[in-house]
């Protein structure tokens, strides 16, 4: 019996593992760049920014100042 209660309790965690695994970094770079014919060209460089990458495909990008 004890050995089915570690089976299923180690089976738990690598499901709960698997379905949370997310890829992330801290050391990303975002440019911007816009312009238009009335006004001037607006370019800018972050170098401060974090992302993470489910395993669904869904991407959040934080960039700070």
């Amino acid at each position: 019996m004890k050995s089915v209660f570690i089976f299923a309790v180690s089976l738990i965690i690598t499901i709960s593992s698997i379905a949370q695994e997310k890829l992330t970094t801290k050391s990303g770079v975002l440019k911007f760049a816009a312009s238009t014919e009335n006004f001037e060209p607006v370019e800018a460089t972050n170098k401060t920014v974090s992302a993470i990458l489910k395993e669904d495909g869904t991407l959040a990008v934080l960039g700070l100042p």
